[in-house]
This record gives C-alpha cells, structure tokens and sequence, in this order.
C-alpha cells in the first residue's frame, strides 16, 4: 500500500469562508476528512443514524438526547466559538430552528450530501434560508491530484494513476505495484452502493433498468441503437 496524502486547495477555500457555511457533496468525496482536519474549528460535530450526536472537542463525547443539543451548539456560537455539524441533514427541522437564533454569532459550518441537503436548506420553510453561504466539494482536481502525486511517482506516473484516484476513497486501496487489480475489485463493490446512495440523496429510484443501462454504457456501448 501507498501513503499517499491529497493536499486539497479547497481546504483553504472553505477554512476562509466568512459567516456561517454549508458544505455539500455527496459521499465518499472527503468532506468529513477535509473539515475534521484541515479546517479551522473549535468544537466537532456528528449526526449519527439513531440520531445521537458524536462531540470531539469539549468535555463530553456524545449527546444522546436531542433536546439538549441546540442549547449545547447556541451556546458555543455566542461564545464566538467555531462549529462543524456533519450530516445535519438528521437533524430535526426544529433543532435547524433553534440553532438559527444564534446568528450571526460565532461560526457554524454544516455539511451533508447534495439535493437533500437544497431541499433542507433552500426551501422556502427553512429556518436556515439565507444564512448560510454554501461551497460544493467534487471530487479531487487534477491539479490538486498531480501536485499530491508527482513527488512519489513523477509526472509521468502521476499523469497515468490521477483518473483512479479522483474519488478519495479509492486512496487506501492504491497500490504500487499493479494499482489497477485493488481498485477494480473494490469498484465491483462499492460504486453500485454510491450510484444508489447518490440517487436516494436526490429522491429518486435507481431501478434495475438505470442500472442496466450505466453498465451497459460504461461497458463501452455508446450507440442507442445497441443500447435499446
């Protein structure tokens, strides 16, 4: 295995962002890598699925009861105090509500994933409609990856590994010697589970027949005739 570390310039981008900021992306594209440990912050948050919250950076590790959360994140922001919610998408709206009160006060970044994330945030019953400057994160730019790259390979080799390496979790399973055999074992794997996800985060459908047409075309078919 290759240590590879991807010095990402949106890093800086977001850690400058004035006021408060919503980080969107949908998984898998270094969000939570990138705000954890690379953006300035006091105090870090996350959401978990059974709803209670995981806490790095104050005394107590995690909240277990809702109701005593948005009295928790107030309180730091008026202290001016800068704080990271990932996967606020969890949250309930009215806790977004609460939360709100404390603007412009402190420093608050959510992050969470795509269109479920606008609909959360831009609808017209947010609570959190207009405070909030947004910044999309993709995945890794092939300036940032040749940078990364070329002191351990060269140019040339970081020219040639940069297409597979553009989503950052394909980093851990990159390999020096035959880098493509890990990777291809791994996508068979996990692309079919982030097409879906990215899908259910749009509130769409992935049927069997979207499915099929993505492996029919990634297969190389580009014809609709042959694809029909």
């Amino acid at each position: 295995m290759v240590n590879i570390e991807l010095r990402r310039t949106i890093s800086e981008s977001i850690d400058t962002l004035p006021g408060w900021a919503l980080v969107y992306g949908r998984r898998k594209v270094g969000k939570t890598y990138i705000l954890e440990h690379f953006v300035s912050h006091d105090v870090y948050m996350a959401v978990r699925l059974d709803g209670s919250i995981w806490i790095k950076g104050l005394a107590i590790s995690t909240i277990g009861d809702i109701d005593e959360f948005p009295e928790l994140v107030t309180g730091l922001l008026e202290e001016g105090r800068t704080v990271v919610i990932d996967e606020f998408q969890r949250l309930p709206m009215w806790v977004l509500e609460d939360i709100a009160r404390a603007h412009p006060s402190g420093r608050l970044i959510l992050s969470g994933s795509s269109m479920r994330v606008s609909h959360t945030i831009m609808g017209r019953n947010s609570p959190l409609l207009a405070l909030l400057r947004p910044f999309r994160v993709g995945p890794v730019s092939p300036r940032d990856l040749l940078s990364s790259l070329s002191p351990s390979f060269g140019p040339t080799k970081a020219m040639e590994h940069a297409p597979m390496l553009r989503d950052p979790w394909t980093v851990p399973f990159f390999e020096r010697k035959g880098p493509l055999k890990h990777l291809v074992d791994m996508v068979s794997h996990m692309v079919p589970g982030l097409v879906g996800e990215i899908f259910s985060a749009d509130e769409r459908e992935l049927t069997r027949t979207y499915s099929s047409l993505l492996a029919i075309v990634g297969s190389g078919v580009g014809d609709p005739r042959d694809i029909a």
